[in-house]
């Protein structure tokens, strides 16, 4: 049995752009992460915007960004789903969702 580890790192607010573009391509910045901030906003009446943290998952090459706060978001999902999430989850939470915005042209225009 193989077992493969992953590891988060933070990543570096001077290194963030390239890094998002070496992993999904160079409309990073303009496409993907109004739609992620837009999630976010429709998943929590808690979220009002503000700077985020980036993180890079090793060795997949991948990366999720999460409020930077120590607070916490009550999440209202669309499929009926209710919770508190820290930071780091709501976050996590928020990219997942926007996943299929960023494969579909047209889903951000649902938003």
């Amino acid at each position: 049995m193989t077992t493969i580890t992953q590891v988060c790192k933070p990543i570096p607010e001077e290194r963030r752009a390239a890094y998002a573009r070496k992993v999904f391509g160079s409309g990073y910045s303009l496409l993907v992460e109004p739609v992620i901030f837009a999630m976010a906003d429709m998943l929590s009446p808690d979220y009002k915007g503000g700077m985020w943290l980036y993180c890079g998952i090793c060795p997949e090459g991948t990366m999720y960004s999460y409020p930077d706060t120590d607070d916490t978001f009550r999440v209202a999902s669309p499929n009926g789903f209710e919770c508190t999430m820290s930071s780091e989850a709501f976050g996590i939470t928020a990219c997942l969702f926007s996943r299929p915005c960023e494969i579909h042209p047209a889903a951000p225009n649902a938003l």
